[in-house]
């Protein structure tokens, strides 16, 4: 494990920690060809008519809530998606892609105890009831990592 990571207090954390840095791009790379062989399947299904899309459900009406474990918009189960960096403040973005908004922390926003510091939940909370008062929903949390 690198100094840079070692010095952390969250560095003992990570799993395989003496090969991590050296099993991650090849694990990553792994997991972009299992979805790029994936998706190709599909695109061949959808090409031979043998599945055909729905149009998805309109998110910027309605009202979804989170019922048994599962997503419902008035009362119709459903699965909101998005992209993680997807701009929030573009009408046809959002509902071209979904309606789920969220906030990304680095681990430099986390305290040594694993809480968000105090300046990182004032944000989240402004962040998510703007993103709520837009029809933004659902919302997801990502912890992330920030380069040094």
């Amino acid at each position: 494990m690198s100094n840079a990571v070692a010095d952390k207090w969250w560095g003992p954390q990570i799993q395989n920690s003496s090969t991590y840095r050296l099993e991650l791009p090849f694990d990553e790379m792994q997991q972009c060809l299992d979805l790029s062989s994936n998706a190709i399947i599909e695109l061949e299904q959808q090409l031979a008519t043998s599945i055909v899309l729905q149009d998805p459900p309109d998110f910027s009406t309605g009202t979804l809530m989170l019922t048994n474990r599962f997503y419902t918009l008035d009362g119709n189960p459903v699965s909101p998606s998005t992209f993680t960096w997807m701009l929030k403040d573009e009408e046809d973005l959002l509902q071209a892609f979904g309606r789920v908004g969220g906030r990304s922390y680095s681990l430099t926003s986390v305290d040594s105890d694993n809480t968000v510091n105090a300046g990182g939940r004032n944000a989240m909370a402004a962040d998510l009831y703007a993103q709520s008062a837009d029809n933004i929903a659902p919302q997801q949390i990502f912890l992330g990592h920030q380069s040094e």
